[in-house]
C-alpha cells in the first residue's frame, strides 16, 4: 500500500470487514501512466479481497464486537509497530540483518526501498557517518567482542551491537574518519580482490580502537 513512501489507500472502518479505496491526487502518482494507475485500482480491489480473508481466518477473538485492543485490519497488521509507515525518504540508510551468526551491514544511498521486519535500519544525512556505523557493524572485532561478552547468541542479533556503546561519529576523530573511508572502499571490493583482506584487517584495528577507548 506504499508508493514513493506515500500511503495510497484509505481505510474505511465503518463496517466489518474493513474496506479500502485508492487515494486520489497524490504527488506519488505524477509520473504514472494510465495503465499504471489502473494497476493501482486493481491493487486496492485485491486488498479488499485480502481483508475479507483476514477477517474470516484470524479466529474467534476478532468478531463483530471489536474494541480498541483488537480492531486490527490487514493494513494494521502490515504496519504492526508502525514498522512500515515510519519509513521515509533519506540520504543514507544503514541496514543490517536481525538474525544470524554474523552481522551483515550495508549502506543504501537514496534508493526507493522498503525494509522488512527481518532487518534493522537507521537514516543518516552524513555519508561518512553512515559508512562509519556500517564499518563498525561489519568488523570482526565487534562480533568477537559481542560473542565473548555473552551478549550475542547465534540466532538473534537485534539491537545487541549497540550495547557495546558505539561512539557517535566525530568528523574530527582520525580513527572515525578512517573507518568511514575503509568502509566505503570495502563496499566496492569483492572478497577475491587482493586488497580486500588488508583493508578489512585495518578496519578491524580501527574498530578495536573505537570500542576500547571509552
Amino acid at each position: 500500500p506504499i508508493l514513493n513512501y506515500a500511503l495510497i489507500v484509505d481505510e474505511h472502518r465503518d463496517k466489518i470487514p474493513y474496506t479500502y479505496t485508492l487515494r486520489k491526487n497524490l504527488d506519488a502518482y505524477h509520473d504514472l501512466n494510465s495503465i499504471q494507475l489502473a494497476l493501482l485500482e486493481n491493487y486496492a480491489a485485491k486488498l479488499n479481497e485480502v481483508e475479507k480473508d483476514w477477517e474470516k481466518n484470524r479466529g474467534s477473538k476478532f468478531t463483530q464486537n471489536k474494541n480498541a485492543a483488537n480492531a486490527m485490519g490487514i493494513l494494521g497488521r502490515l504496519n504492526y509497530g508502525n514498522g512500515l509507515f515510519s519509513q521515509h525518504y533519506y540520504n543514507y540508510m544503514v541496514v543490517y540483518n536481525e538474525n544470524g551468526a554474523r552481522i551483515r551491514s550495508a549502506v543504501v544511498e537514496r534508493e526507493n526501498v522498503i525494509v522488512d521486519y527481518t532487518s534493522y535500519y537507521a537514516y543518516f544525512d552524513d555519508k561518512n557517518e553512515a559508512y562509519y556505523i556500517c564499518g563498525i557493524l561489519n568488523s570482526n572485532y565487534l562480533i568477537n567482542k559481542l560473542v565473548a561478552s555473552g551478549i550475542l547468541s547465534e540466532r538473534h542479533i537485534e539491537k545487541k551491537p549497540f550495547e557495546m556503546s558505539i561512539l557517535k561519529y566525530d568528523k574530527e576523530n582520525i580513527t572515525h574518519v578512517k573507518i568511514a573511508e575503509l568502509s566505503i572502499e570495502l563496499s566496492s571490493l569483492s572478497k577475491d580482490n587482493e586488497e580486500f583482506g588488508n583493508k578489512y584487517k585495518e578496519l578491524d584495528e580501527c574498530a578495536e580502537k573505537c570500542l576500547t577507548k571509552q
